[in-house]
């Protein structure tokens, strides 16, 4: 029998040791809200995206959300800023909850869908109720 013997260099207890947050283990697994919000930006094609530690979401690029019948952002998505324009229409939309605060291009949110029967705009979805929501550099589209 052979003994093999192994050891640890010895570590200067004087020094600091300084251990470095790499990365988000939860979202490193795909685990977590943060991974959620991940995998539903990503299966719509949203790029350029970050979430901050408040869990909103600020996109450096233009959002198309166009005809993906959604009729309310995902209780988990909720945009802040967008840096491009917002592209929304097509969608029969109920609500603007987690719709952005403030958008630097466009708002597009027209849509078939939102009239109702009697030929009025959905009223939940009108000029006023975004404006009061949310501010917008660019053009509304309704």
């Amino acid at each position: 029998m052979k003994l093999v013997r192994e050891y640890i260099e010895p570590v200067n207890f004087y020094s600091k040791m300084d251990f470095e947050k790499t990365g988000d283990p939860l979202k490193d697994m795909k685990m977590g809200i943060k991974a959620k919000i991940c995998q539903w930006l990503d299966m719509m094609d949203i790029e350029g995206y970050q979430i901050a530690d408040d869990l909103s979401i600020t996109v450096l690029k233009d959002v198309n959300l166009v005809n993906r019948e959604l009729e309310e952002l995902p209780e988990f998505i909720n945009f802040h800023k967008i840096w491009g324009s917002f592209y929304a229409g097509g969608n029969p939309w109920q609500s603007l909850r987690g719709f952005p605060k403030e958008i630097y291009g466009d708002l597009q949110i027209n849509s078939i869908s939102n009239i109702l029967e009697d030929g009025e705009i959905n009223p939940k979805i009108n000029k006023r109720s975004i404006k009061k929501m949310i501010k917008v550099y660019g053009q509304i589209w309704i």
